[in-house]
């Protein structure tokens, strides 16, 4: 049985295949027309059979039964019987379909006609006697199509894979695609377009070949695109839509059946299907077709909020259209669907697209794309109008500056008006996103981390709650941050390991949070002091990282403090164009320039360059800054010789709750300047606390430093009683193999000339034994200084005594 829908090819194809086959009669059924005359008449015709006995009988005689006929066949043959649904399904099973000629295996019969034959036949599908092509197997692949596009002499505007998408590889439709060339087309007066051709035929042979009911299914139901049971009942009134759905599966109705995410039953009929099924009934009846639409809107308000704007503005009802964008920008902006929410605000009719509203949507849209100007130009519009009335729209609008802002001070203000607006009726449906927004921005202003893994926890929950996907990963993605950036390394790497990185490229808040699982880990690697594996990370991040993510800046700024940490002297070039690309400005309340001139003053500092480090980290004393690039920068200006200067840097940490790694960093360098001031038994006690914050989490990296004083106080802590042998051995350890790596930094002739400064030799009699100018010898120690991140040869004795 070949069965499909009117404009599926299957004549065509069937005679396709008949034509290399000579045993095979071709049969049109014709309404009213005797079975068994028709089949003798044909048998008496064909050359195949002439070795039969039909000869034999006379006129007058009784004609016998078609199964007496082709029993008398000594060959096998083939019946095709085109329109076959016009004969009666009793006469079909008592003739040409009678068990004893399909067992027998000397006759095959070819039906070809409506997919109702299906159902008048299963037991004979059941017992294997018969097998059924149906419209999916007549349907055009892409090759194809696209030999068939090939064939046209018009301009190809539509890929294959998009013919077939819209059509479902209907072959009317795709043969009209390749009369269109695939793209408009144009009707002259006399010429009608392809899809006035469609849509007559569609009319005029489809729906006119199914029952009026049915019919009638059809053109409500061709309203939604994607559609559900639930959702076919609400727009037909049927409370048998979810069989007649089925049926149009079964049947090759332009209907394809799929699970969705949730595990539900959803349909989809054919582009090209239902578009014109949508403009028969806005032709047939305009009230109907809006009320439909309206009734779609509605119910997919929720689930499906790009179509429901589609549907509303389908109705011409653009307020419902606004309502609905009220409900799902946010959703929009933090799945990754910027792009899409911008084409929506487009649609909007005027005035309605130029509300303060849609601007501003708008201008969230351009900045999470990373269209900033475009962005800044479209939020100017939109604050020179006067505000749209509404709690709704203050709610927006507070939310649409929260993420418009770069400002730190003013973003903070912009967050506090936010919490307030949190509970308001406004922000029940997008609550969990707002909420998450919220989070997001404290983890930027770093005013308050305890907070934003609160409000964390509590978004996961209510993503995981609601199957909102992206969001629930999103969320746990920026957990991970939050507790990294804690210290909290082991937790958030038990969360971050759940989350391979393919998730986060394809679930989380890309243009924001892309990278962040490749820093989080780096990050943590450096304040453990695993400096060789943070390099690794992060070289590999900036690589892989999209440059609109505010964790590419980080990773920057954290690679040249890798490389400064390492004494890699042929990547400070790399590092410091790297620094280059970090912004001069505020992004999202992050204070970019205050990182950016941390870890410039390190680059300068450990070249030697000390007025140019000074330069950039005195400024720093004065700006409101992240507490760990406070901590480092006053390390620099210690190591620098300028303890009063470090001191007002640590002072800017604030007594508020401290990450342990900044913590860990404040207690060394304070227990260094106590050291360098003599004060002995206080710098023990620093190091001692500082032990005690490095614990758990490991962090070894404010103890590796090549400072000389920091190796005697490590050297005599143990004989001033400690709780943490264990890890001042590991320190030791890593200290070790750190000396043989800055070793190995060194030239062999720099080698050779840094065994005479363990001696009492001068520098002059060092040259004489080595047979080198004394200007050159001074070359090599310079080098040799600077590599080892130290200013005199005493130093560097003590370095790697």
């Amino acid at each position: 049985m070949v069965v499909a829908p009117s404009g599926c090819g299957k004549t065509t194809a069937v005679a396709h295949w008949a034509s290399a086959r000579p045993d095979t009669l071709w049969l049109t059924a014709v309404a009213g027309l005797d079975l068994v005359g028709l089949v003798r008449a044909a048998l008496l015709d064909a050359q195949p059979v002439a070795s039969m006995d039909l000869v034999s009988l006379g006129p007058a005689e009784d004609p016998r039964s078609v199964v007496e006929l082709l029993q008398q066949l000594r060959s096998p043959i083939t019946i095709v019987i085109d329109d076959a649904h016009v004969f009666d399904v009793s006469v079909l099973r008592s003739s040409l379909l009678a068990d004893p000629l399909l067992a027998a295996g000397v006759l095959r019969v070819v039906l070809v006609g409506k997919p109702g034959m299906v159902q008048e036949n299963t037991r004979l599908v059941l017992d294997g006697l018969a097998g059924v092509v149906g419209a999916r197997e007549l349907a055009f692949t892409e090759d194809e199509t696209a030999q068939l596009l090939a064939t046209g002499d018009r301009r190809l505007d539509l890929a294959p894979a998009e013919v077939v998408r819209r059509t479902g590889g209907w072959a009317v439709a795709v043969s009209l695609h390749a009369r269109a060339g695939g793209g408009p087309d144009v009707p002259s007066d006399s010429t009608p377009s392809a899809e006035q051709v469609l849509g007559d035929y569609v009319e005029h042979a489809v729906l006119t070949s199914l029952p009026d009911d049915v019919v009638d299914f059809v053109l409500d139901a061709t309203t939604c695109s994607r559609l559900d049971a639930a959702l076919a009942t609400e727009l037909t009134g049927r409370d048998d839509s979810a069989r007649l759905l089925e049926w149009g599966v079964s049947s090759g109705l332009f209907l394809d059946r799929f699970t969705d995410v949730g595990e539900s039953v959803m349909y989809r009929w054919h582009d090209s299907f239902a578009s014109v099924c949508r403009q028969i009934l806005e032709r047939r009846d305009p009230a109907r077709a809006r009320s439909l639409n309206l009734t779609a809107a509605r119910a997919l308000d929720r689930r499906y909020p790009t179509a429901a704007v589609r549907h509303a503005l389908r109705a011409q009802d653009p307020e419902l259209a606004l309502s609905v964008l009220h409900g799902c920008w946010l959703r929009f902006l933090l799945e990754s669907q910027a792009g899409v929410l911008d084409r929506l605000c487009l649609s909007l009719p005027e005035p309605y697209g130029q509300r303060p509203d849609v601007l501003l949507v708008r201008a969230c849209c351009a900045d999470t794309l990373g269209e900033k100007e475009r962005a800044l130009a479209l939020a100017d519009r939109a604050r020179a109008l006067d505000p749209v009335p509404g709690e709704g729209a203050a709610f927006l609008t507070a939310f649409a500056e929260l993420l418009l802002i770069d400002d730190p001070g003013l973003k903070a203000l912009a967050a506090d008006r936010c919490w307030e607006l949190l509970n308001s009726p406004e922000a029940r449906q997008e609550q969990p996103h707002a909420l998450y927004l919220l989070a997001w921005v404290e983890l930027r202003l770093r005013r308050d981390a305890g907070r934003a893994v609160e409000q964390l926890n509590v978004v996961m929950r209510i993503a995981q709650a609601r199957g909102l996907t992206r969001l629930e990963t999103s969320a746990r993605l920026n957990l991970g941050f939050a507790l990294t950036f804690a210290g909290h390394f082991r937790r958030a790497e038990q969360l971050l390991s759940s989350t391979v990185e393919q998730d986060e490229k394809t679930y989380g808040w890309q243009h924001f949070d892309g990278g962040l699982i490749a820093f989080s880990g780096a990050f943590a690697a450096y304040w453990r002091g695993d400096l060789e594996d943070a390099l690794a990370r992060l070289g590999q991040m900036i690589v892989d990282t999209d440059d609109r993510t505010s964790f590419l800046a980080l990773g920057r700024v954290f690679y040249a403090l890798t490389v400064v940490g390492l004494r890699r002297e042929q990547l400070y070039a790399d590092a410091e164009y790297h620094l280059s690309l970090v912004p001069n400005e505020p992004r999202h309340g992050v204070p970019w320039l205050s990182y950016k001139r941390m870890a410039a003053a390190w680059l300068q500092g450990v070249r030697g360059r000390t007025e140019q480090a000074r330069g950039l980290a005195v400024p720093l004393a004065e700006e409101d800054g992240i507490p760990a690039t406070h901590v480092l920068t006053g390390e620099l200006l210690r190591c620098m010789g300028e303890p009063g200067l470090a001191l007002r840097m640590l002072d800017r940490v604030g007594s508020g709750p401290r990450a342990g790694y900044v913590q860990c960093q404040l207690l060394v360098t304070t227990a260094l300047m106590e050291a360098a001031a003599e004060r002995t038994e206080s710098a023990h006690r620093y190091l001692e606390r500082a032990l005690d914050v490095a614990g758990a989490e490991g962090l070894l990296h404010a103890f590796m430093g090549e400072d000389p004083l920091l190796a005697e106080l490590l050297a005599a802590h143990p004989r001033y009683g400690t709780r943490h042998d264990a890890a001042l051995g590991e320190i030791a350890l890593r200290r070790d193999r750190a000396r043989s790596n800055s070793l190995e930094l060194l030239t062999p002739r720099e080698q050779e000339l840094f065994q005479y400064l363990r001696t009492a030799m001068t520098t002059q009699e060092i040259a004489d034994d080595l047979h080198l100018s004394l200007n050159t010898v001074k070359t090599h120690l310079r080098s040799i200084y600077r590599k080892l991140g130290v200013t005199n040869r005493r130093s560097a004795v003590k370095l790697l005594s």
